[in-house]
């Protein structure tokens, strides 16, 4: 999520929030002042399931900003695949930023959430959980929801190829099965990389 502002000195600036990944594929290659620190501080809030949105800024010149404006008026114009329009505005600007820091959000569940995901479960019904979280804090709130539990293998699947994600989950099927022939039955938590998706 990201907003341009002017200063009352008529700079333009760029203010961005989002997750750690998205920001920091969009930061300067330049010199990044508050990174190291910020991560480690990322880390520490994620093992306590705590969302962790980053923010970054950036300098726009006069001349960047209306010939990016012209961008962003023609996809807010169009009737059909505007927010894909928007999408390729927003890549245009944002990038080259400056990481400011993080914030760190305590999201509490509703009342009744983990007792409806264990009755579900009971019920037989598969329950899969997506979120932009970071997978610490994917994994703490599987946990808090009782989505998971402490006595199950995690499988956690973070592999940098789609190729490679194939031949993880291939292996660790077969594993499965070779357990299941055997009548060793455990129970799993399924979690996959980046965009968090838990299912159990």
């Amino acid at each position: 999520m990201s907003t341009v502002v002017q200063t009352p000195e008529g700079k333009i600036k760029l203010y961005c929030k989002g997750a750690d990944t998205v920001i920091m594929e969009r930061l300067s290659k330049t010199q990044q002042h508050y990174t190291e620190k910020t991560f480690s501080h990322l880390k520490d809030y994620a093992t306590e399931g705590i969302r962790t949105p980053c923010l970054a800024y950036r300098d726009i010149s006069e001349a960047e900003y209306r010939e990016w404006s012209a961008v962003y008026d023609q996809a807010v114009a169009i009737i059909n695949g505007c927010g894909e329009a928007l999408d390729t505005a927003a890549e245009i600007i944002e990038k080259d930023m400056t990481l400011l820091g993080a914030t760190a959000v305590e999201d509490k569940l509703q009342e009744g959430v983990p007792d409806t995901i264990h009755t579900l479960q009971m019920a037989g019904i598969k329950v899969w959980v997506l979120t932009g979280d970071r997978q610490e804090t994917a994994i703490n709130i599987g946990l808090s929801c009782r989505l998971i539990s402490e006595s199950m293998n995690l499988v956690i699947v973070n592999e940098e190829s789609a190729h490679a994600t194939k031949e993880f989950i291939s292996k660790r099927l077969n594993a499965i099965n070779n357990q299941c022939k055997t009548g060793e039955l455990e129970d799993l938590a399924l979690i996959i990389g980046r965009t968090c998706l838990i299912a159990s």
